[in-house]
């Protein structure tokens, strides 16, 4: 929550970066893939939020 006025803009952008290459974990722990698969999961959630908080 601290830093979402500042990546707010940038959301669909990182999203669509996301969207366009292969992400892969370099080791076993895949914490941070899984967390990003969360966050698309869950993207027009975040369009709501936004438009909720604004």
């Amino acid at each position: 929550m601290l830093l979402h006025r500042h990546l707010k803009a940038d959301r669909p952008v990182l999203f669509d970066q996301t969207d366009a290459i292969e992400l892969k974990a370099t080791s076993e722990d895949s914490s941070l893939l899984d967390a990003l698969a969360h966050a698309k999961a869950h993207r027009a959630k975040a369009v709501l939020f936004d438009w909720l908080v604004s």
